[in-house]
């Protein structure tokens, strides 16, 4: 029998028993120690087997990310030998500059990073925007970027971290190969194009090269460009590049060409539409990074949703973050001083740090909706003040039945539990009436693809 080939190790259920794999050996490893350092027992043989779970989860692990970025590697360069992508899906071109990998919102410690995408697939931000490309286009599209060679990783945390990124395949340019007529030939074949801006805008620089290339020939209105905020680059001479100085530079370079957005606060993708380019920092309330984010914005579609599904996202963010938030902070704070007799202060300042952390979420919450910022902030300030008329006049009618009919203790916690719920519901609904009109305003916007 022939051993098992990259498409086994590829498969969902292979990752699926390493993920299970390891996070039992993770687990059993931290209660290992625990029993150790606390107790100063040995645990016994079962917990050491289960421990003896994570470098086989580990393994199970580097093993299917490696078969599956081989069998994406064999797809691009059978994709170079063919006339059409396999399937018909369209293809989606990866431009960046090659000291940008693996580097773009990869924002996290790249271990802890790798734990969080092995635990809990799609948190972590291993591999940074490469990895939540394959995670968001390769269902639908076919992926494919030049390589000229990984470049060297001096951290061993990222070392030992690449073998679980997933990359996208790869067509390698061999050295000494010309590589302009590999990337005019997969350019002219192209549907959609990502693009990371070039470090140094010179004619020898290769990113330069592919911009002025995608230019020239119009295949701009075709692509997703990226607008970095933050990325740990350095060049040659190991001083660190600015992301922000990167965009500003980019823009002044084309200032006689196109019309460039100014940098925006946490960055987004820069795409084209009948008002020219503009950027995309969010969609429904999912940041621009977001895997459901960057597969609207690789597709064909309607970027947006319906304004009332949107208005709806809106009302539940409010209407659930903020109670829950006060509920914790002032359920911990009343706990942590049960044996204070005068707590009222205290109270009062962790019940406005709670709100004033939820409100902050709240508002950048409200700019992730493809809103111009004077009507983000309005619909801020409207959702919060409906908040606050539909919460209070509930709970004003719930504080005259209570003084209006004489209930036992235990009568008057489930009436004032009811009635906080019925407080939420009321203001979530108002809300959503007071979002929706706002919401409605949005002029409609194509993926990139319909551009095709």
């Amino acid at each position: 029998m022939a051993p098992p080939g990259p498409t086994f190790f590829a498969s969902a259920s292979v990752r699926v028993a390493s993920q299970i794999l390891f996070a039992v050996g993770a687990l059993a490893s931290l209660g290992s120690a625990m029993s150790v350092l606390l107790h100063r027992e040995v645990p016994g043989g079962l917990v050491l087997m289960l421990a003896g779970a994570l470098p086989l989860g580990f393994h199970g692990l580097r093993r299917h990310v490696g078969a599956a970025n081989a069998l994406r590697d064999a797809a691009a360069a059978d994709f170079v030998a063919r006339s059409s992508v396999d399937g018909g899906r369209p293809l989606v071109l990866f431009l960046r500059p090659f000291l940008t990998d693996a580097l773009i919102t990869a924002d996290d410690p790249p271990l802890r990073s790798a734990l969080l995408d092995v635990l809990l697939p799609g948190v972590g931000r291993l591999g940074g925007l490469e990895s939540r490309l394959v995670r968001a286009v390769e269902p639908r599209a076919q992926l494919v970027r030049l390589d000229g060679g990984h470049a060297p990783v001096r951290s061993l945390a990222r070392r030992l971290a690449r073998g679980l990124t997933h990359r996208i395949g790869a067509i390698s340019i061999l050295p000494g190969q010309p590589w302009v007529p590999v990337f005019e030939q997969v350019a002219e074949r192209a549907d959609a194009f990502v693009f990371v801006p070039p470090l140094h805008l010179d004619e020898a620089n290769p990113t330069t090269t592919e911009f002025t290339h995608l230019l020239k020939s119009g295949a701009i209105r075709r692509a997703a460009i990226l607008m970095p905020w933050s990325w740990k680059v350095r060049g040659g001479d190991r001083k660190p590049i600015s992301a922000a100085a990167t965009w500003h530079a980019l823009r002044q370079h084309l200032a006689s060409a196109v019309t460039l957005p100014a940098l925006v606060k946490g960055g987004g993708w820069v795409i084209h539409s009948p008002a020219g380019f503009i950027v995309v920092r969010g969609l429904s309330g999912m940041t621009w990074d977001a895997p459901r984010t960057i597969d609207r914005v690789l597709s064909g579609q309607l970027l947006l949703d319906p304004a009332w599904r949107d208005a709806l996202r809106v009302a539940l963010r409010l209407s659930a973050v903020l109670p829950i938030v006060l509920f914790v902070g002032l359920g911990g704070l009343a706990a942590a001083l049960r044996e204070v007799t005068e707590p009222p202060v205290a109270l009062k300042l962790a019940g406005g740090l709670a709100a004033a952390t939820a409100m902050t979420f709240f508002f950048f919450y409200c700019e992730l909706f493809m809103l111009a910022v004077s009507r983000a902030r309005l619909m801020f300030v409207v959702s919060l003040l409906a908040y606050v008329l539909g919460t209070g006049a509930t709970l004003s009618i719930a504080d005259s039945a209570l003084r209006a009919y004489q209930f036992d203790e235990a009568s008057q916690d489930i009436v004032m539990l009811v009635m906080l719920a019925l407080s939420s519901v009321c203001g979530g609904l108002l809300v959503f009436l007071s979002a929706w009109p706002i919401l409605r305003g949005r002029a409609p916007l194509y993926g990139v693809l319909a551009r095709r």
